[in-house]
């Protein structure tokens, strides 16, 4: 999957977030200003896995799943907002592997 420099910026600018301050998400839905710098919160993979991040503990194998799936959704969102017809259904067939390698990781 190719990931443009710009949805590997906002991907960590997210994880980054998540993890130094874990109450960085509520702030960001409460104020309209610090959402419109993180529009992909609007999809609901992306909103619940960085809910679930922020609230997990840090170290753990969930933890670091987590912050890869995270990561990871984001790329995807950015990729499937640029293409079309049989690419964007290859790519998210793809990003749909992607995610279940991370959550099977975490089971092993």
């Amino acid at each position: 999957m190719k990931v443009s420099t710009e949805d590997a910026k906002k991907a960590e600018s997210l994880v980054r977030l998540l993890l130094e301050t874990p109450s960085g998400l509520a702030e960001v839905l409460l104020d309209y200003k610090l959402f419109s710098n993180h529009p992909y919160l609007r999809n609901r993979g992306i909103l619940a896995s960085s809910a679930s991040l922020a609230a997990a503990q840090s170290g753990t194998p969930e933890f670091l799943r987590l912050q890869d799936e995270v990561y990871i959704r984001v790329c995807i969102y950015g990729n499937e907002r640029r293409l079309t017809g049989a690419e964007r259904q290859e790519a998210m067939e793809l990003d749909r592997a992607l995610i279940q390698m991370v959550q099977d990781l975490e089971s092993q």
